[in-house]
């Protein structure tokens, strides 16, 4: 029997002699396909194959194509291999001075004996290097004791057409992704072609070729930056592949099948992008029993303002019905009423200059890297007084601009709203350790530094009158950044709008740091219902709060109406005359307007150490 057709069959050293179902024999492909017939069931292994062979088990192997027969058992901690008339012997008992290293592995595969099924036995390898060499292979793969099932194939084949599609715009090899999911290449790429009717190089190219189709209809990116970004590594390699498959030139696709788009609209991508996704669920949201006839949209923070932003998008009319905004109202940004082109050149020049000179350098930029240098880099423009584009949309034909400037769109006067903020926000640098502990004296001197004595004298009689329930040194931690921009945004919507606005303050105390007020994203947990999940909410009267908060919220989505268990007349908010729910800790309650308070505060505060811009 030829040793170009055989298996290397190798043995797991556990002590001197196998015991134990623990040990067992772990053969390994070498070369052709193979029929194994294993305990009475018959399995298919090719090329690079492993599987395992306890003490009870025995095994027979078969080559068809070559015409080889191998009856493989176990008698006695002896592996019996036996070809026709040849017999091939293999024991665990005694120790060989050149295979008692351990292998430089980890626990899983120590010492092996090895010994070809030519019958050259007790031979090895004859050298280290194969038998390390081997052993890298082996660990390099999941080694499983029978060939993968039918189910298996199927979801190993859905991980690996996920794994391409997550990094198709690198270079990436059949060996790259076998070797992600623990499987060998052979078997890597029958189980690929059976999920998909082609094969991996095939596959990869053609999906690139789409992707590199898709850029060049709907953007006005260069050759070379779309060859780069979908992984072609040239804009040549990528010309040779467009003549070869596609029978034109990418310059000659583009001209030929690119889709006009309105330059006001290129320039807001990201919210495009948005409207978008809104009517995909217009379309399509029957499907999973949703009603598109009556969508509501709730976004914290950035996802507040893209809320807004979409409600001064004519495009987005029509695609939702009600608004809930939770701490998302941002400062007004004037820089946007100017002409940013040159301002973005600018920007545009310093961050290649800070990730390495070309347009390359951005496009292959790690995200994190990317987002580093445009900070640093928005910050220079600023400190030099040049205008450039920040995180919010452009003002054009696609999106109206900020409603408190340019008016609410016809639609937008049409969607209730509920917008509201938490108590504290992003107050970083106000925190005091044991601030109940302070004297009277202390908590005045930290309040007039804040507010200046003559600021105090006006602001502390209408914040304990609004906040009865707080302590003088609680006004420390009152927000006023986002509280005001909500309340400006409120405040024009009241005025404009033909349906109502509800304003909310969440202001519980949480047990922490002597009682520690509702901070920036505090209140999502409430919201989704999993205070559960997070110690910090474990509050008396945190359930019933949690409990108000989620029916309110699924009320509003409903109807248009924030009404819950715990509060039933919620009246909506009527310009600085307003009124605004408070949900604290026990109970929730109706304020008044806080608008004169929170203008106190920005005429007499000191600024924050964090702002929005920053």
């Amino acid at each position: 029997m030829s040793s170009e057709y055989t298996t290397e069959i190798l043995t797991k050293e556990n002590g001197n002699t196998i015991s134990s179902r623990e040990d067992y024999f772990v053969l390994y492909i070498v070369r052709g396909s193979v029929s194994i017939t294993l305990q009475g069931q018959l399995h298919r292994c090719e090329k690079g194959d492993f599987f395992f062979l306890n003490p009870s088990e025995s095994a027979r192997l078969h080559w068809q194509k070559e015409s080889v027969i191998l009856n493989l058992k176990i008698d006695s901690g002896i592996l019996h291999a036996q070809s026709g008339k040849q017999n091939i012997f293999l024991s665990l008992e005694g120790k060989s001075p050149e295979h008692n290293r351990q292998a430089h592995t980890a626990d899983l595969i120590k010492t092996f004996w090895a010994v070809r099924a030519d019958g050259n036995s007790r031979d090895g390898f004859g050298e280290m290097g194969a038998y390390y060499t081997l052993m890298d292979d082996l660990l390099k793969h999941y080694v499983v004791k029978n060939p993968i099932s039918k189910d298996s194939l199927d979801d190993y084949g859905t991980k690996m057409l996920r794994y391409i599609h997550m990094n198709y715009r690198k270079h990436i090899s059949l060996d790259e992704v076998a070797g992600s999911l623990f499987i060998s290449t052979p078997t890597a790429s029958r189980v690929f072609y059976d999920a998909t009717g082609v094969k991996f190089g095939d596959y990869v190219r053609t999906l690139r070729l789409n992707k590199a189709k898709e850029l060049l209809e709907t953007t006005g990116d260069s050759i070379t930056e779309i060859a780069l970004n979908v992984g072609f590594g040239s804009p040549s390699a990528m010309n040779k592949l467009f003549l070869k498959y596609i029978g034109t030139t990418p310059s000659e696709y583009r001209n030929e099948n690119s889709i006009k788009t309105d330059k006001s609209q290129t320039e807001n991508d990201g919210m495009t992008d948005l409207v978008e996704a809104l009517r995909w669920i217009r379309e399509n949201g029957k499907r999973f029993g949703g009603n598109p006839d009556n969508v509501t949209l709730f976004g914290q923070s950035g996802g507040g303002d893209k809320i807004i932003s979409l409600m001064q998008i004519p495009a987005a009319e029509g695609l939702f019905h009600r608004a809930i905004i939770q701490s998302g109202v941002l400062p007004i940004d004037n820089t946007l009423d100017v002409d940013l082109k040159n301002g973005n050149k600018v920007l545009a020049k310093l961050m290649m200059e800070k990730l390495g000179g070309d347009i390359n350098s951005l496009i292959q930029a790690d995200y994190h890297d990317l987002v580093k240098v445009y900070l640093e880099s928005k910050k220079e423009c600023r400190i030099k007084g040049i205008p450039c584009t920040g995180n919010r949309p452009i003002p054009n034909d696609y999106y109206i601009g900020d409603p408190r400037i340019k008016g609410f769109s016809s639609f937008a006067k049409e969607i209730p709203v509920l917008c509201g903020t938490t108590y504290a926000e992003i107050s970083f640098g106000e925190e005091i350790p044991d601030k109940n502990e302070l004297l009277d004296n202390k908590v005045q001197q930290l309040l007039e530094e804040k507010f200046s004595k003559e600021g105090l004298e006006q602001i502390l009689p209408i914040y304990k009158r609004l906040w009865p329930e707080r302590k003088s040194i609680d006004l420390l931690y009152l927000d006023s950044m986002i509280r005001g921009e909500a309340l400006s945004f409120m405040n024009a919507f009241s005025r404009e709008a033909k349906c109502e606005c509800y304003s909310y303050i969440f202001a519980p105390v949480f047990p922490y740091n002597g009682g520690k007020n509702a901070w920036h994203c505090s209140e999502i947990p409430f919201i989704f219902h999993n205070t559960d999940k997070v110690p910090v909410c474990n509050f008396k009267g945190a359930k019933d709060l949690e409990n108000s908060m989620a029916e309110i919220w699924m009320n509003f989505a409903r109807h248009g109406k924030p009404d819950g268990d715990g509060f039933d007349s919620w009246p909506p908010y009527e310009g600085s005359k307003g009124c605004t729910i408070i949900m604290s800790n026990s109970r929730m309650r109706l304020m008044d307007s806080d608008t004169e308070l929170q203008e106190l505060i920005r005429k007499y505060g000191k600024k924050p150490e964090f702002m929005i811009e920053d």
